[in-house]
């Protein structure tokens, strides 16, 4: 059995939209629907709100409607570890809850306790990941005066464990860690808690000074790579489905693609329109923009790699403009604005846990 948490739970007059954010933290691809006492109600999966959002665009609605009420479950007293492996097989469940004679939920077994995690089958085979955790995050003081960015809690868990966790779940085996700010802090962490996962292989790649958003990539050993390499920044996690992005990368034949989703930004004071005399012509209350942006999440080819010059401070804008000016070809690939996580300001650290915890 896992390793149960408040994470695995969610309450029935949730949202769609804050359903998503649960998803998106998550390492697997379903909810337990519980009551106030954590008796089990049913489940709720990434595909129950897909097909609910073909139907029905409105985010705001609850999940009360749309959640499996009747889904599988093994009571402690029955519990047959043989017979759950094979539910778990021919259903391709992700989780199965366990509960007592009242339906209380006391754990779950899931996919990866029975079965080998492998990527053979799938188009990211032998893809590495490295994941930027360098920064000191200096947007989410106070909490990073003292520690890395890459451990802050999401829902009592750092969200570099849940990055690992959810891409590990996915099939990547692989991964490079790049570390300055309070090193050592992250890198006993990290070790620590998976040090008994011996599937996983994490190397650290130790910056002496800052490189940048991706400068610290010229410290591995680009010339392994045949395939391509992902970078993700330590504070996003998406949810999209990763084999989609990279065979789009693969099929366009592109040296460099980066992940792009809508953003809207309120403003916080009213527009004022005037014209050349000053004359009032309108006035907006508070507008908002949508904006296309960059999520912080990469498939870089080995070409691209070798543009990232060792030891100097380098930005990924840096290696996008120089691979332009090489008339490189970079595509992008826009996810849904639900499908991705950045927290990026204390704020939103403070809303996303709020979320989680209500």
């Amino acid at each position: 059995m896992v390793k149960l948490n408040n994470n695995y739970f969610i309450k029935k007059n949730v949202s769609i939209r804050n359903a998503l954010s649960f998803l998106n933290i998550s390492p697997h691809k379903c909810l337990l629907v519980i009551d106030n006492k954590k008796k089990l109600l049913g489940t709720l999966t990434d595909g129950d709100i897909r097909k609910t959002i073909l139907k029905n665009s409105n985010l705001e609605i609850t999940i009360d409607k749309i959640y499996n009420k009747n889904p599988t479950k093994v009571y402690e007293s029955q519990i047959n570890l043989e017979q759950i492996k094979k539910i778990l097989k021919i259903n391709k469940f992700d989780i199965i809850p366990i509960v007592n004679n009242k339906g209380i939920v006391l754990d779950v077994f899931s996919w990866d306790q029975f079965f080998e995690i492998t990527n053979n089958d799938s188009t990211y085979h032998n893809i590495d990941i490295l994941i930027m955790a360098g920064g000191r995050g200096t947007r989410l003081a106070p909490f990073t005066n003292k520690f890395p960015k890459a451990l802050m809690p999401i829902g009592g868990k750092p969200m570099i464990s849940r990055i690992l966790e959810k891409y590990y779940i996915l099939g990547f085996n692989n991964f490079y860690i790049s570390i300055f700010y309070q090193k050592s802090i992250l890198k006993r962490m990290i070790t620590k808690e998976f040090k008994n996962n011996h599937n996983l292989n994490i190397q650290f790649i130790s910056e002496e000074k800052p490189l940048g958003t991706i400068g610290a990539v010229a410290n591995i050993n680009i010339n392994k790579y045949s395939n391509p390499l992902i970078v993700t920044n330590c504070d996003t996690i998406i949810s999209h489905n990763l084999d989609d992005i990279i065979n789009n990368h693969i099929n366009n034949k592109a040296d460099m693609t980066l992940v792009i989703t809508d953003k809207s930004f309120l403003n916080s004071y009213g527009e004022v329109i005037i014209n050349k005399k000053n004359v009032l012509l309108n006035l907006k209350e508070k507008p908002s923009f949508n904006f296309l942006v960059n999520v912080g999440f990469y498939i870089i080819n080995n070409n691209v790699l070798r543009l990232i010059p060792k030891n100097q401070y380098f930005d990924a804008t840096d290696l996008i403009h120089k691979a332009k000016l090489k008339k490189m070809k970079i595509m992008t690939h826009k996810i849904s604005s639900n499908s991705w996580i950045e927290i990026g300001k204390m704020s939103e650290l403070e809303s996303f846990n709020r979320i989680i915890k209500n």
